[in-house]
């Protein structure tokens, strides 16, 4: 006598899978994990175990998807917003200081995400979450550079810590200070350590502590401070030249802080502080 009702239990549990096999299609995984439930409640009640135990497993299967769905978003979001520190920086220190760690745990955290969607199939989100792994990566390592490098130029303008590929960089680290002087100084074409910048008139070279030889003299040609980084006297960052002069000034608004400049061959009385 019952039958016309569970056929009804069973029609409309139907659609309630064909619903949710759309929700779990479309990456609506909640909605999904729903309608499944509705369908095994229907199926239940129609006494039609061996159905309501696929469908059970559908809504577990939802379910797990959409844990992994919010456990990505999540990583994604806490790593945007260690990325997004930059921002915050004043300072070039502060690449270092508080970018190398902020981008070391982003590019984990992109990783992880990464990995959830690969597991989802979601091709849109793995390549969106594999290049702000990518972008983390490049911003830590530049991050790195900054740390161990010798010189620093900090160009008037553009963004902190930025990308590699990005022409204008903010903070640019060189294993040497000559390097960053021709590129600073000069025309930018002398040195070719950062092929792609195009440094601006107005940049501050940064020497890291202790003796920076330079083999030729520079020529500014552009307005330019050289500077000691931060805490440092000039007496802890000498400038070394191999010829009898170390710089030529061809551009006003050249100037030196807290560094000494010093002949190789001279005696030291005729250092520049």
């Amino acid at each position: 006598d019952d039958a016309p009702e569970r056929l009804g239990y069973q029609a409309e549990a139907h659609e309630c899978v064909r619903e949710g096999q759309a929700n779990v299609k479309q990456r609506q995984y909640a909605a999904g994990q729903e309608r499944y439930k509705r369908a095994h409640e229907l199926l239940s009640k129609a006494g039609d175990g061996a159905n309501a135990a696929y469908v059970r497993s559908l809504a577990g299967d939802a379910a797990a998807k959409r844990k992994y769905a919010e456990e990505a978003a999540g990583l994604m979001d806490r790593g945007k917003a260690l990325v997004a520190k930059k921002e915050g920086f004043t300072k070039w220190l502060d690449v270092v200081a508080l970018g190398l760690p902020a981008f070391t745990q982003a590019e984990e955290l992109f990783a992880k995400a990464t990995a959830l969607y690969e597991t989802l199939e979601d091709p849109p989100q793995v390549k969106a979450a594999g290049a702000a792994r990518t972008e983390a990566e490049e911003r830590k390592v530049h991050a790195a550079e900054v740390k161990t490098c010798r010189a620093v130029v900090v160009q008037a303008g553009g963004e902190w810590a930025p990308q590699r590929r990005e022409r204008n960089r903010r903070t640019m680290p060189y294993e040497t200070a000559e390097q960053a002087l021709l590129d600073a100084a000069t025309t930018g074409k002398t040195s070719t350590y950062h092929e792609q910048a195009s440094i601006r008139a107005g940049s501050t070279v940064v020497l890291r502590a202790g003796q920076h030889r330079v083999s030729q003299q520079v020529v500014c040609k552009k307005q330019v401070v050289v500077e000691a980084e931060e805490g440092m006297e000039a007496d802890g960052v000498v400038l070394l030249s191999d010829g009898p002069s170390l710089v030529l000034v061809q551009s006003p608004g050249v100037r030196f802080d807290r560094v000494t400049l010093r002949q190789v061959g001279g005696q030291g009385d005729e250092d520049y502080r």
